[in-house]
């Protein structure tokens, strides 16, 4: 068995934009055919269709037993080339050599028959996977518990909610005999007990069974626990390749940017603004001056509005806060500005995502949460907290902790 699961030769995917090949001729286009023919005569040329590269010269290698997690913005290619490692779509140019039985979970159903029970189902994705009818049987109960879908296994899957139909779906590709998982992002459609789950069992079948796993993922933080290598597509090209802790810090420096195209503005509220003060993106200085600022405008008086910033790190929450307390009663309609100083002894040495949302506690969410602005932290004094000596702690929050040393005799 050759140490290589997947060899990655210099794919490029190529779409053509607006144009579709027509197997059968609509009512419309047969009676403008004439009209067009004339146009043609008349020298009036259809312009040329776009053509976009999602992929571009793509290259890489993915030993047996590894865990290869994919990072990238948005539209930067990744889903393309899960789809053509998975055989749904073929490259433009380039190869994929895939050693092994392939396993994919790329959206909500893949593979799935709405019409079809959950067994059935099963049953058929483990058959099309070139798994035998015993060796279904033997991992069934499994497949049926780690899913938590018991209850409704005899029901079509078309009746299942996206969340049981994605537990289902991870759950039939992880416990099969595969030797290669192909995940997408898709997995964040479940619950959070079930995301555990499912990074355990992942972990536990690249680790404990020599398993190779592709994973796509925007969670930072499971990339970072998951995968042994990672790699980023930026544009549908790989501008970074290498281990984890290398890559993640790579991405993270790349992403820090002011996200002020997505601010809340409604009839209700318009907010302007949102940057740190003093104006840093990567902060390397220490934090006694340093506040988030919020310039925004009510339009109506609003009683007992309140806005909250919640700080995320790696895609967990770090802390929340909001005015509730300062602003109890109507704030009146007008122009106001916000100067939030950051909590230097909560904060790590990490990138963070500030969102803002305006509300009315236990009433009614004035705007939705909205990712306003990111920046990183990259300071190392620690002196009054005791830890400059002792080297720089671990982890995403720093509380100041109490210490009492007594004397037992």
């Amino acid at each position: 068995m050759p140490e290589t699961a997947i060899l990655v030769d210099g794919i490029s995917k190529q779409y053509r934009i607006g144009q579709q090949g027509i197997t059968y001729r609509t009512l419309r286009e047969t009676l403008v055919e004439p009209f067009n023919s004339i146009a043609k005569k008349n020298g009036k040329k259809k312009s040329a269709p776009e053509v976009i590269w999602a992929l571009k010269d793509i290259s890489f290698e993915v030993k047996r037993g590894q865990v290869l997690g994919v990072v990238g913005r948005n539209g930067a290619g990744k889903s393309t080339l899960l789809k053509i490692l998975s055989r749904v779509t073929e490259p433009t140019e380039g190869t994929a050599q895939i050693y092994g039985c392939v396993g994919s979970l790329l959206e909500v159903g893949t593979g799935f028959h709405p019409e079809m029970t959950g067994r059935e189902n099963i049953y058929m994705n483990g058959t099309l996977m070139g798994m035998r009818r015993w060796e279904i049987d033997k991992k069934l109960d499994e497949i049926v518990d780690f899913a938590g879908v018991a209850k409704y296994l005899d029901t079509p899957v078309k009746r299942y909610s996206s969340g049981m139909t994605v537990r289902l779906g991870f759950a039939v590709a992880a416990h099969l005999e595969l030797e290669i998982l192909v995940v997408d992002e898709v997995l964040a459609i479940g619950d959070e007990e079930f995301q555990k789950k499912a990074v355990g069992k992942m972990h536990d079948i690249s680790i404990g069974f020599g398993k190779t796993v592709l994973f796509v993922s925007h969670n930072i933080n499971t990339i970072k626990v998951l995968c042994n290598k990672a790699i980023i597509i930026n544009s549908g090209e790989i501008s970074d390749y290498g281990e984890t802790h290398d890559i993640v810090s790579k991405y993270i420096e790349k992403s820090i940017v002011n996200l002020i195209d997505v601010l809340p503005n409604n009839d209700h509220v318009v907010v302007h603004k949102v940057y740190i003060e003093p104006d840093q993106k990567i902060i390397k200085t220490n934090l006694d001056d340093l506040f988030i600022c919020v310039e925004y405008s009510i339009y109506q008086n609003i009683n007992k509005l309140r806005m909250v910033l919640t700080f995320k790190s790696l895609g967990v929450i770090v802390f929340e806060t909001s005015d509730y307390y300062l602003l109890k009663n109507r704030i009146n309609k007008g122009r106001y500005l916000y100067r939030v100083k950051l909590p230097k002894k909560l904060l790590g040495k990490e990138l963070y995502t500030v969102s803002i949302r305006f509300d009315i506690p236990n009433r009614i969410r004035i705007t939705e949460d909205v990712e306003c602005l990111n920046f990183k932290l990259d300071y190392i004094e620690f002196n009054q907290m005791g830890y400059r000596s002792a080297g720089e702690p671990k982890g995403i929050m720093h509380p100041e902790i109490q210490w009492e040393l007594l004397n037992l005799d």
